[in-house]
């Protein structure tokens, strides 16, 4: 008989329980989270609703660091969702309509930092990403992941693609409309990456 993992027994959010081993940090919010800028997406849950509900900071990864700081002295492990549907967030202005969905005036491209973008020591990941560009890279987000945590803490990664988020009903809007950007369409490439580390 094979013993069960401590892991398995959590909560979405954060417990701090000491009867509970585990965290995710999941849903609408999570699969549509910004890391740059710690902006979100209510999905269907509250008016597609871009917002600062996660974390009014404007530090990188601020969102989710008091998780990953709590869950690591607990000794808990914690589920990260890693955006995946193709956008995040890109602004806190409230509701979106269904025109800014179509134009993708209210979001950013969500997909792994490559040589497409960047070449030399610029193609190098950062924990200070550029928080100007229209990009927001998965890959960085994951890199800045483990590098906040503590060394010995259980980090699972939970591939976001949520049905009911605006990510995704953005990248369907935008791949019906002009055709999906060849740059970005590579975020299947980084589910192979990360599914083998």
């Amino acid at each position: 008989m094979k013993a069960i993992s401590p892991w398995i027994y959590g909560m979405n959010g954060t417990s701090l329980n000491s009867s509970l081993t585990g965290d995710r940090m999941g849903g609408n919010r999570w699969t549509a989270y910004n890391w740059e800028t710690n902006a979100s997406n209510a999905g269907r849950d509250w008016y597609y609703e871009n917002d600062n509900f996660l974390s009014s900071s404007s530090t990188s990864g601020a969102a989710i660091l008091p998780t990953l700081q709590a869950d690591g002295t607990a000794h808990h492990s914690l589920i990260v969702t890693v955006p995946m549907a193709g956008y995040v967030a890109g602004d806190e202005a409230g509701p979106v309509q269904l025109p800014d969905v179509a134009n993708l005036t209210r979001f950013k491209q969500s997909c792994r930092r490559s040589r497409q973008f960047y070449s030399g020591a610029q193609a190098a990941l950062s924990l200070t990403p550029d928080k100007t560009d229209n990009y927001v890279f998965t890959d960085e987000y994951v890199n800045w992941v483990e590098s906040h945590k503590q060394a010995s803490q259980q980090v699972f990664l939970r591939l976001g693609q949520r049905a009911r988020s605006v990510g995704r009903a953005a990248a369907t809007a935008y791949a019906s409309g002009s055709g999906l950007d060849a740059r970005c369409a590579n975020r299947h490439a980084l589910h192979a990456i990360l599914r083998r580390e």
